[in-house]
């Protein structure tokens, strides 16, 4: 079973196919700024189908969250300490990766995000003037101590399934070299999906790096995922069978599967 970190409930990630349906079958909507209050609704019964759409909101973090850190390596968000093993494979949930807009609200307060999944016909990335605090002289300082820092950042959710044990992860990054490693990434899946309409990407998660032009900083590490083959759609994670999507029940698609060979 897997769970998001920090609500402690369980995530479903759909294959693509179920993406593509569920993306025809719903009207395009105009991106709303996550500030807009949200009108209240009674709770209502959903249906399995329904909860599997709830779960492909962009805020939701499939499995465990990680992260790039400064000293250069793919650890637990929470939990530095915990260090993903550069042999380890992964395929990547490409069609299901989150891009967009957060803006943190300090401390014990809910960021604001305006998301959606890239691959989707119902959302369009919103270009940074349309989302305000254009205003500069009310941004605040950035770690530099003189440059004023944009309270707007860019924001990545990959999703990714480990081949050997089928548990979920996520790589969230909002910084530059992380945008570009996505970038790279995607590119490469558009291009294995037209000769592979139906495959995802498979990965390590490695470290690449350059000189910065500015010497007191050196050598910068970059995360890099490193394309090592591919696996039909149909071999990654599946919404479980049952009807009830908290039950206990370890789902089949969380058993110890066979390592592939690529």
């Amino acid at each position: 079973m897997s769970y998001d970190e920090k609500s402690k409930l369980k995530v479903v990630i759909p294959r693509a196919k179920d993406v593509r349906e569920a993306s025809a079958s719903k009207p395009a909507t105009p991106n709303v700024p996550a500030t807009q209050p949200q009108a209240s609704v009674p709770a209502v019964a959903m249906t399995n189908k329904q909860y599997r759409e709830r779960y492909l909101a962009p805020q939701t973090i499939a499995g465990t969250e990680i992260k790039f850190s400064k000293g250069g390596e793919f650890v637990h968000a929470n939990n530095e300490s915990q260090k993903i093993d550069k042999d380890r494979q992964f395929i990547v949930l490409a069609d299901q990766v989150v891009a967009g807009w957060i803006k943190f609200n300090g401390e014990g307060v809910m960021p604001d995000k305006v998301m959606g999944l890239c691959y989707s016909d119902d959302f369009r990335l919103p270009e940074r003037h349309e989302l305000g605090n254009l205003d500069e002289s009310e941004w605040e300082l950035g770690p530099s101590g003189f440059d004023k820092k944009d309270p707007w950042l860019k924001q990545w959710h990959v999703p990714l399934q480990d081949v050997m044990t089928s548990a979920l992860y996520t790589f969230s990054t909002n910084s530059k070299t992380g945008h570009n490693s996505i970038s790279n990434l995607l590119r490469h899946y558009d291009r294995l999906v037209l000769r592979k309409p139906d495959h995802y990407p498979v990965v390590r998660l490695t470290v690449g790096g350059f000189q910065h032009k500015d010497s007191r900083i050196g050598w910068v590490p970059t995360p890099v995922f490193c394309v090592i083959g591919s696996v039909p759609c149909d071999d990654a994670a599946k919404p479980p069978e049952s009807d009830d999507p908290f039950s206990d029940e370890l789902p089949a698609m969380m058993q110890p599967k066979k390592k592939h060979s690529f």
